[in-house]
């Protein structure tokens, strides 16, 4: 995949913001599922978060609101604890690569 070429996730996700993450689970909400989408093979990459919400349909991409655009985070550690301890989640979370083309399900998972 060309790094140039957005990963079909990035595509097709519907955007979510943090406030509206904040302001559902406040509400009584609840995250299912956390995929993290490492955007290249280097040894930095950044993260892609993709959050399965209670309150909508499929998976969302964590979105900057203005400009909007995915939210993408180098620091991997920090953005464990946004998702584990901001919003609660203590589910499993998937690591993939965007230029893993398979169509297999089966990524690194962490435990957390």
């Amino acid at each position: 995949m060309d790094q140039s070429e957005p990963s079909s996730l990035l595509q097709t996700c519907q955007p979510v913001t943090h406030a509206e993450i904040t302001e559902k689970l406040l509400e009584g909400g609840s995250l299912k599922g956390a995929v993290l989408e490492a955007q290249d093979d280097s040894k930095a990459p950044k993260y892609a978060v993709f959050l399965l919400p209670s309150w909508r349909r499929g998976y969302c991409i964590l979105h900057v609101h203005w400009p909007a655009r995915p939210r993408l985070y180098r620091d991997l550690d920090r953005l464990l604890v946004l998702i584990r301890f901001d919003y609660g989640y203590t589910g499993t979370i998937a690591l993939k690569r965007a230029s893993d083309l398979s169509t297999s399900k089966r990524y690194w998972r962490v435990k957390l």
